[in-house]
């Protein structure tokens, strides 16, 4: 009297000499799928494990140990009358919450493992530490790509910043004095993480901003004057 549903039966070939008989519950509005069978077929060698074994790994709350011996033996009992009402819907609700948790559970594992590999997608692409990339260091993470950027590019890039000068147009825009001896130009080093931003409010550019005519070569184009006061590109 819980739920009402319908019981059909239903064969999942697990080998080619083996059939599993299986049980669904069958509620309107709802889709029919087997979680353990997808979990099974998303994590391989991880899916022979015990399902509770899992979910103490992840720190999961564990399902609730029933064995299919006693679950039988209640659904023999109601479908024979030999319990009372309240006692018939007492024993049905242990079967319906062992079910109901026994299908959420591996959803909750594949959610949860899927986090992780995105964590490490991003950190192997970003080239930080797992704990580093957990934990919200952005400013590193921007960095470190686009140093790849750069590389790819045959661009050369130092990241010895040193302190705003109020004669600066934009934040972030410094110029880093080359060491003796290796180049006699100066190389202009742009922290994106606040440059970026300053341009952006500076020319009130959106993504609806559209170029006037002419303007495409100039687009990417950053000036400054060198120490005889020649604009340079």
């Amino acid at each position: 009297d819980i739920i009402k549903w319908d019981r059909r039966n239903d064969y999942i070939t697990i080998n080619a000499s083996e059939k599993t008989k299986h049980y669904y519950l069958k509620i309107n509005g709802t889709d029919e799928y087997d979680q353990q069978t997808m979990f099974r077929q998303h994590f391989g060698t991880l899916a022979n494990w015990k399902l509770n074994d899992i979910l103490k790994m992840l720190k999961l709350n564990p399902k609730d140990d029933l064995e299919i011996k006693k679950m039988y033996e209640i659904l023999y009992n109601c479908y024979q009358g030999n319990y009372n009402k309240e006692e018939k819907k007492k024993q049905c609700t242990i079967i319906l919450k062992y079910c109901i948790r026994d299908c959420i559970a591996p959803k909750e594992a594949i959610e949860y493992i899927n986090k992780i590999t995105e964590y490490r997608l991003i950190s192997d692409l970003t080239i930080i530490p797992l704990y580093e990339y957990s934990y919200g260091n952005k400013t590193k993470m921007i960095n470190n790509l686009f140093v790849n950027l750069a590389h790819q590019e045959q661009f050369e890039i130092s990241f010895k910043y040193r302190g705003r000068n109020e004669k600066e147009k934009f934040k972030g825009g410094l110029v880093g004095d080359p060491e003796k001896g290796f180049s006699s130009i100066s190389h202009v080093v742009l922290d994106f993480n606040s440059l970026y931003p300053s341009l952006m409010t500076q020319n009130n550019i959106c993504f609806l901003t559209k170029l006037l005519e002419n303007e495409e070569e100039e687009c990417y184009k950053i000036s400054f004057e060198d120490i005889k006061g020649k604009t340079k590109y």
